[in-house]
């Protein structure tokens, strides 16, 4: 997302982290531009100092997501598959905690046009598509 979306993403974070890795807390997001892409984007901390996400830190996100987006109008958001990549987490753990997250706000969804999960390597596509099935 920060390559599609230039220098200006990068800085715009580098400002809020002030050289941390996440002053926002685990499970809360930040706003920024899109930078070249035509949409803002919302940053979520699913991982801790040791670059470890967990279930719970992807729930928490995931809510945090939606109200977030609520609150600033939104009404379309793409959701990555939080914490199953450098994260450290399993494709169906990150699926299960991801639908949690909407679980908590399942009242809020309906602000929404289109929610989307994305997941770009195919085998994590597949067990989202399988946990998101149920």
């Amino acid at each position: 997302i920060r390559q599609k979306g230039g220098s200006k993403v990068q800085a715009e974070c580098d400002s809020i982290t002030k050289g941390q890795i996440s002053p926002i807390g685990m499970g809360k997001v930040v706003t920024t531009t899109g930078g070249n892409l035509d949409s803002k984007i919302i940053h979520a901390a699913v991982m801790d100092w040791e670059g470890q996400a967990s279930s719970e830190s992807i729930r928490r996100a995931t809510r945090n997501i939606i109200l977030e987006a609520k609150a600033k109008g939104f009404k379309t958001i793409s959701i990555p598959a939080l914490g199953a990549g450098s994260g450290g987490v399993s494709p169906k753990e990150s699926a299960e905690a991801i639908k949690k997250g909407l679980y908590d706000v399942v009242l809020d969804l309906a602000s929404f046009d289109q929610i989307k999960i994305v997941a770009f390597d195919s085998q994590v596509q597949s067990t989202f598509k399988k946990v998101f099935a149920v």
